[in-house]
């Protein structure tokens, strides 16, 4: 594996301490990356069984371990699941946000 996916994934597994537009960049480019037609490449992100190099933790393993550590945070929070729909809702919002100025700039 290369210095670029290492790097990447080492953005990738400091989510938690990242501003949001460092972690919406480096999703973005993971997803670029993972779209890619090279077999090699998107088994690498995106097979949970692929055993990279033995300090370098995979993708799967990656977000594995950010799932935890959200999880453990949130625990304490009496409004847990309000918090959880607030994000998905927000996210959604967002995401149709983006798809429809993308259509209008497709349109043009």
């Amino acid at each position: 594996m290369g210095p670029l996916l290492t790097c990447v994934l080492k953005k990738v597994a400091n989510f938690l301490q990242a501003d949001l537009a460092t972690t919406c960049r480096v999703s973005s480019l993971v997803c670029k990356l993972a779209s890619f037609p090279t077999p090699l490449l998107t088994s690498l992100l995106l097979c949970p069984g692929v055993v990279l190099q033995p300090n370098v933790p995979s993708l799967f393993q990656i977000l594995t371990r950010l799932k935890e550590e959200v999880d453990q945070l949130t625990d304490g929070l009496a409004n847990n699941s309000e918090l959880v729909d607030k994000a998905r809702v927000f996210l959604i919002q967002r995401e149709m946000t983006l798809v429809k100025s993308r259509a209008q700039t497709n349109d043009d």
